[in-house]
C-alpha cells in the first residue's frame, strides 16, 4: 500500500513493503525545491541503491566520495548526495542513451535517509 501527498510547494509518496517472511520496510520519497528526500526503515540493515552520472560520451563528470557524500560536477552544476548511513562504491557502471552512471549505494541499520539535490556552481 501507499499514499500520496502533493502541496503547492511538495510531491511526496510513503509506500509500504511487506515481505513473505512478514519483514516489512518503509519507503518514504518527498520532492521540494531544496531537493528529494528519501527515508527508509526497516527491522534490519537498509539498502538504497542509486546512480551517479560520470560520462556522456564527451565530458566526464568531477566526482568526489566521502563516507556518506557524494558530490557529482559537471558543466557548471553540482548534485550532491547526502545520507544518513554509509556510501559504498561498486565497481561497476550502467549506461543508456545519455551516458554512463557509476553505481552506488547508501546503507544504515534500520533506519536511512539520502537527500539529493542539484544546484549552480559558485563561480
Amino acid at each position: 500500500p501507499f499514499k500520496t501527498e502533493t502541496t503547492a510547494e511538495s510531491a511526496a509518496v510513503s509506500i509500504l513493503s511487506e515481505f513473505e517472511d512478514r519483514t516489512v520496510l518503509k519507503h518514504n520519497y518527498k520532492v521540494d525545491k531544496n531537493g528529494m528526500n528519501i527515508t527508509l526503515s526497516g527491522a534490519d540493515k537498509v539498502v538504497f541503491s542509486f546512480l551517479v552520472f560520470d560520462f556522456d560520451g564527451e565530458t566526464k563528470t568531477d566526482v568526489s566520495i566521502s563516507k556518506n557524500r557524494v558530490t557529482v560536477t559537471y558543466e557548471g552544476w553540482v548534485c550532491t548526495y547526502e545520507t544518513s548511513g554509509k556510501i559504498v562504491e561498486r565497481a561497476e557502471y550502467a549506461e543508456n542513451r545519455n551516458g554512463r552512471y557509476r553505481v552506488m549505494y547508501a546503507i544504515a541499520d534500520r533506519a536511512l535517509t539520502l537527500h539529493v539535490s542539484i544546484h549552480e556552481a559558485k563561480q
